[in-house]
C-alpha cells in the first residue's frame, strides 16, 4: 500500500504486538515470501506493478508447507468484491478505512497469534467472543453460542482420543488434521491459546517433527482440560453467560 496507510497499518499492528515487514509492491511482497517464512499477510488489493490478486496467485504457486494465510485489504465493498479475493487464493477479506477491532478479528480467525499460554490465571475463552455468540440467535431460536460449545466439545473429544494414536502410528497427516480441527472450533469460541497451541502442533505435524509434536500435544491436551472443566464448572448457559 502507499506509505500513509502503511503507516497507519502498522500502527493498528503495534496495538496488538505485532510487528510487521513491509513490501512497497506486489513483486516485492512475492520476492519475500520466497525468501522468508511468513505466518500471515495483510495483502493490499490495488498496487503498482502487481496487484495484489496477482501476487496472491503467485504466492499460492509457490511450493510452501504451509503455505502464509492471506488477508485482502480493500477500499472497495462492493458486492463480489470478498469473492473475487477468495478465488484469487486469499482467506480473508477487510475493508479500508482499517478498524482495530475487525483487523484484530480477522487476525483471530486466521492466526491466533501468540499469548502466554503458560499463564493459567486467563481464563481460557475471550469475554467478547462469548458475548457476541451469545447475542446471535439462529432461526430454530438456539444461540450460536450454544452450538459453538458443542462443536467445540466435540472437537476436543475426537482430539483426545486420536491425536496420542496418530503419533504413535506417525501418522502425521492425521494429527495435522486433527490440530487444525480443533484449532477452527477453538477460534469460534474465543479460546485463542487453545488455538496458538493447534496451530503450532499442526505446523509441526506438517514438518512430521516428533520432538516438538510430543511437547505440544501434551500442552494441548492440558488446555484443553482446562477449557471443559472451565464449561463444566463456571459453565457458558447460552441464556445466562457472564464472563468477566
Amino acid at each position: 500500500d502507499h506509505l500513509i496507510n502503511q503507516k497507519l497499518a502498522i500502527k493498528l499492528l503495534a496495538k496488538l504486538n505485532i510487528e510487521p515487514s513491509t513490501a512497497m509492491n506486489g513483486c516485492q511482497a512475492v520476492d519475500a515470501v520466497r525468501n522468508r517464512s511468513f505466518d500471515i499477510i495483510l495483502m493490499d488489493c490495488q498496487m503498482p506493478e502487481v496487484d495484489g490478486y496477482e501476487a496472491t496467485r503467485a504466492i499460492r504457486a509457490l511450493e510452501l508447507d504451509p503455505q502464509p494465510k492471506i488477508i485482502a485489504l480493500t477500499a472497495n465493498a462492493m458486492k463480489g468484491d470478498r469473492e473475487k479475493c477468495l478465488d484469487a487464493g486469499m482467506d480473508d477479506y477487510v475493508s479500508k478505512p482499517v478498524r482495530i477491532e475487525e483487523l484484530r478479528q480477522a487476525l483471530a480467525r486466521n492466526w491466533p497469534y501468540p499469548t502466554d499460554e503458560e499463564d493459567s490465571s486467563e481464563r481460557p475463552f475471550d469475554s467478547d467472543t462469548i458475548a457476541s455468540l451469545r447475542s446471535e440467535r439462529l432461526p430454530d431460536g438456539a444461540t450460536m453460542l450454544a452450538e459453538a460449545i458443542a462443536a467445540f466439545e466435540d472437537a476436543c473429544k475426537e482430539f483426545q482420543g486420536q491425536a496420542s494414536k496418530s503419533m504413535e502410528a506417525e501418522d502425521y497427516r492425521k494429527l495435522a488434521q486433527l490440530a487444525k480441527t480443533l484449532k477452527g472450533e477453538s477460534l469460534s469460541l474465543g479460546a485463542e491459546c487453545l488455538a496458538n497451541l493447534c496451530l503450532k502442533l499442526e505446523t509441526s505435524a506438517k514438518r512430521q517433527n516428533p520432538e516438538d509434536c510430543a511437547k505440544l500435544n501434551a500442552s494441548a491436551h492440558g488446555e484443553i482440560d482446562r477449557a471443559l472443566e472451565f464449561l463444566e464448572t463456571d459453565g457458558l448457559d447460552p441464556t445466562n453467560v457472564v464472563v468477566s
